[in-house]
């Protein structure tokens, strides 16, 4: 009997409540803030704030809001006791014998990592209790764009003993750009490095970038270094990297792509030649005859390269 006393009371109160609100439409706005864009795996505020207008009465009393987010996102932190409903969150705002007042109210929204590089909608509706509830003004939607970096090397296949190559390495960055990011490139142990670019760092066997608004800020940039080849090396040598960067929700680390190896060799004595030394064949003619028809051999070069292979030296 008290359950069903209970009961009646709340009825006529919310009838009484939303009863006086029907005389008080589009007396209360809200206004949606959200930012212009996020990335997946991030997290970002949606700030929503509600207006009364109080010269025009009567004020009503109670105040029901829908917002509706994306519906495989989640929320959290969500501020004035809303009631989240997966897909869409809640309020009541009421208080017996006084006016509903202004207020900011906020929630967290997670973007999961499956968010796709588009535009996503939010939208909301203000019910005062005249069956004509208006919709929540401001900001409706919000771009997702990913974090995409990738840094790849670009290295030549053979480099000779005694003698210096260049390293390059190209960052790409997505239009979504992280404040800073690190990176380290490992090198031969016991070759030498010069001619580091955009204040890179040497240490025994890396060199170290660091990249942000401080310094340079991340972009797309090439990144160029000089490696000498020792004179007793041989053999296959790789190169390696990793950067890592930190996105508004995750730290993200990833390993650099492209070129890993280097083959290093003693250089022949002939132009054109390639070791083993002396043995020459038909694919080493058909690269110098190339190379001459490019203008970067000499016919000398050629014939000398020639005459060793019909000889057999």
């Amino acid at each position: 009997m008290k359950n069903v006393f209970r009961f009646l009371t709340v009825f006529m109160v919310l009838a009484f409540v939303f009863s006086t609100n029907a005389l008080a439409a589009s007396k209360v706005s809200v206004v949606r803030e959200l930012p212009l864009s996020s990335s997946p795996e991030s997290s970002f505020t949606v700030t929503l704030s509600m207006d009364v207008n109080e010269s025009n009465t009567p004020i009503p009393v109670a105040v029901g809001l829908t917002e509706y987010y994306p519906g495989d996102w989640t929320v959290s932190n969500i501020s004035a006791g809303g009631t989240d409903k997966n897909g869409s969150i809640e309020w009541l705002f009421w208080s017996m014998g006084s006016a509903v007042q202004d207020r900011n109210i906020t929630y967290t929204v997670h973007v999961p990592e499956s968010a796709n590089a588009t535009t996503y909608l939010f939208n909301g509706t203000v019910d005062i209790g005249d069956d004509n509830p208006t919709i929540v003004a401001g900001d409706d939607s919000i771009n997702i764009v990913p974090y995409t970096i990738t840094i790849t090397r670009d290295l030549p296949s053979t480099a000779y003993t005694d003698s210096n190559i260049t390293v390059y390495l190209y960052m790409g960055v997505s239009e979504a750009k992280p404040n800073a990011l690190g990176l380290v490139e490992f090198f031969p142990l016991g070759w030498t490095v010069s001619n580091i670019s955009n204040g890179g760092i040497k240490r025994n066997s890396s060199i170290e970038w660091l990249f942000s608004s401080l310094t340079s800020p991340v972009q797309d940039t090439n990144i160029s270094y000089i490696i000498s080849v020792p004179g007793d090396a041989n053999g296959t040598y790789q190169f390696s990297g990793q950067f890592n960067y930190s996105t508004p929700n995750a730290d993200i680390s990833d390993d650099t792509t492209g070129d890993d190896s280097v083959n290093a060799t003693d250089q022949c004595a002939l132009m054109g030649d390639t070791p083993p030394c002396g043995e020459i064949g038909i694919p080493e003619i058909v690269n110098v005859i190339t190379q001459w028809a490019a203008g970067n051999m000499s016919l000398n070069d050629i014939i000398a390269l020639i005459n060793a292979w019909a000889h057999g030296s």
